[in-house]
């Protein structure tokens, strides 16, 4: 869909940003790991860290992940987006921004303090090359 855009309007494909909050902070955290090569940046509100809520169903709830009890390493958050959302890419990575408050019923704000050991171990690289560009 993104291609299909720069291809036929014209979009800037070194200007490709990905955004949202709660579920759309989750799929923002996705979209970081798995296509890491489409987006230059991202901003997730009051999402979860990359693979955290990841329970094998479509029809899966996990209530661990929500209230902010699913505690790793930084290299462990790192490992699952660099081994599960794009393995073996060695290209640059988008520049993130995570925000989270502390009133949300339904997301616990630990999970900020998960999401920036995650991304805080996938640095930011210049160089690389693109896949399905």
């Amino acid at each position: 869909m993104i291609t299909y855009t720069e291809q036929y309007y014209g979009g800037n494909a070194d200007a490709v940003y990905v955004t949202g909050e709660s579920s759309g902070g989750m799929m923002t955290n996705v979209m970081l790991a798995d296509y890491p090569e489409v987006f230059k940046a991202g901003a997730a509100f009051m999402g979860v860290p990359y693979h955290c809520f990841y329970t094998g169903s479509v029809r899966g709830w996990n209530p661990a992940c929500a209230q902010g009890q699913v505690s790793m390493s930084p290299q462990e958050w790192g490992g699952l987006v660099r081994n599960t959302g794009y393995p073996g890419y060695s290209g640059p990575r988008p520049r993130v921004q995570l925000w989270h408050g502390t009133a949300d019923p339904i997301l616990n704000h630990n999970n900020l303090g998960e999401e920036i050991k995650q991304w805080t171990d996938v640095p930011f690289l210049t160089g690389g090359g693109a896949r399905g560009r």
